[in-house]
């Protein structure tokens, strides 16, 4: 089983967006972890990946759900990009059981890859509601010439015909 983590922008709290094999029970009391707490945001804190058994678990307030859940053991990769945490994967195990250095190199990998795609993703987002609002800010300004444009031709009719009344009234 599995989870997906990211920080939210100040870094200080890390919400689910994905997970696999977890009771929604527990993904709902999971949902919002600080940094620090629990597995996750200990790797987060550390920047660095975790291994941690049950009896080891750190933060008593998430300990019961994850005993509910059957984790025996625990371990959780930050997502990192450019020396940034942008988030965590975290798995746990029905097992006791030791990851070796090399899973755990394995682990420390995929979270370096994953930071890369998380980041990407984050620009791409980005680039995309500036792209959005660029657009509403031209259709707003296309509105608002239209409109005057439409005032001017207004105004123009209404001087030609006071001019015309004007020329009309100095003849008599």
């Amino acid at each position: 089983a599995g989870a997906g983590v990211l920080t939210d922008p100040n870094g200080e709290v890390m919400t689910i967006h994905v997970h696999s094999g977890l009771s929604e029970e527990f993904v709902r009391n999971m949902q919002h972890i600080k940094l620090g707490e629990g597995v996750t945001g200990k790797a987060v804190a550390e920047k660095k990946p975790v291994v941690l058994y049950i009896s080891e678990y750190p933060t008593a307030r998430l300990a019961s759900f994850v005993v509910k859940e059957g984790f025996q053991t625990l371990a959780s990769t930050p997502l990192m990009c450019a020396g940034q945490v942008l988030g965590a994967l975290t798995l746990g195990t029905h097992r006791v059981r030791a990851f070796p250095p090399e899973e755990m190199e394995l682990l420390a990998g995929i979270g370096q890859l994953l930071g890369g795609a998380v980041q990407n993703a984050q620009l791409y987002e980005q680039v995309q509601q500036e792209l959005a609002e660029r657009k509403r800010a031209e259709e707003a300004l296309r509105q608002t010439k239209e409109e005057l444009e439409i005032k001017v031709a207004d105004r123009t009719v209404e001087l030609r015909n006071a001019n015309e009344e004007l020329r009309a009234s100095s003849l008599y």
